[in-house]
């Protein structure tokens, strides 16, 4: 079944070949089907489309304005219906994903998996690396989509989707706070904590807000390894900070709880799936990405963003950076 009215295919053959008895032969359509078709389109119209000739038909202005038209819809489908084959087709083809690692260890392999078990015929490349790394193998053209966290602002990338996500306080199921369901920063002193490095995103802001508390704590480990973090925490060595996504599986089977930080100076972090800015994804990465925007918008309360620019994205209050680790931070 044709999508499109096959008057735009007869439009297209009769202004190439300048004759509609030659595209009645190329189409294999009767002459007088194709010209009965063209006089009821100039009729609806109200316009000539093509000058009659002795030997043959020209484009009108007016049929000089509509063959564009017509030519790009003929165009875009036959594209869309290319991509569409490959896909029912099942033929092989690969996505390559760039993330950062706190995405990498639970969150990327269950959508992974999901997905391939629909498409079966689509494999993944996926490589684990930092923000600065990830940002750089996506503009030198060797992924198709990188997830990290609070991307610096970028004009060779654009936000394919993004969720805000709220960060909390991580801790054992016995831990003295872990029955709350919000906590402050302030609450926290009492107890060792571990802290990402400077290379992570959230923690400027968790220096402004360890600082703006005016208390004192003993951060027994930094690391720039969400996964050491992670299962610091849960071997109760102290309280480590950051979202629900990586500890899905700990928070189901109650091996981690995640209580949210209510403190205002502490932003949501903003998970978000980068593209290259102006670049058409190959069909399959299209179709994952489709897939992660409706993931990001089910994710419980959290406020989805597609289509921004990463210039957008925000950063820490100017000179602030560093000042927690420095002045109300002692090491344990």
């Amino acid at each position: 079944m044709a999508l499109h009215a096959p008057v735009l295919a007869y439009l297209d053959a009769v202004a190439r070949l300048g004759s509609i008895r030659k595209a009645a032969d190329r189409l294999n359509v009767a002459s007088s089907a194709i010209n009965r078709q063209l006089l009821n389109l100039e009729k609806t119209l109200g316009t000539q489309l093509f000058e009659r000739l002795p030997r043959g038909v020209r484009l009108t202005s007016a049929g000089e304005m509509l063959i564009k038209h017509v030519r790009n819809t003929l165009r875009e489908f036959s594209a869309v219906r290319s991509d569409i084959d490959d896909l029912r087709g099942l033929r092989k083809g690969n996505i390559t994903i760039v993330a950062v690692e706190g995405i990498a260890a639970e969150f990327l392999p269950r959508i992974l998996s999901e997905f391939h078990n629909r498409y079966p015929g689509i494999n993944f490349t996926v490589n684990v690396m930092n923000g600065e790394q990830l940002i750089s193998t996506l503009g030198s053209n060797e992924a198709d989509i990188g997830f990290m966290f609070n991307p610096p602002p970028s004009g060779s990338m654009s936000w394919g989707t993004s969720v805000k996500l709220k960060i909390g306080a991580v801790m054992k199921p016995n831990h003295p706070l872990a029955g709350r369901k919000s906590i402050m920063l302030s609450d926290c002193q009492p107890y060792p904590v571990i802290l990402p490095d400077l290379t992570f995103p959230n923690r400027n802001w968790l220096d402004v807000a360890i600082s703006r508390s005016g208390e004192n704590f003993h951060a027994v480990v930094y690391s720039n390894s969400f996964l050491i973090m992670r299962a610091l925490a849960k071997e109760g060595m102290g309280i480590a900070f950051q979202t629900t996504v990586g500890i899905e599986n700990d928070l189901r089977v109650r091996g981690l709880v995640h209580v949210p930080l209510k403190d205002q100076v502490i932003m949501p972090s903003v998970l978000v799936a980068l593209l290259r800015a102006r670049h058409k994804l190959p069909v399959g990465a299209a179709i994952f990405l489709g897939e992660i925007r409706q993931i990001f918008a089910n994710m419980g309360d959290n406020q989805c963003q597609p289509h921004r620019s990463v210039g957008g994205a925000r950063g820490p209050p100017a000179g602030r950076k560093g000042l927690a680790r420095r002045s109300r931070i002692t090491r344990g």
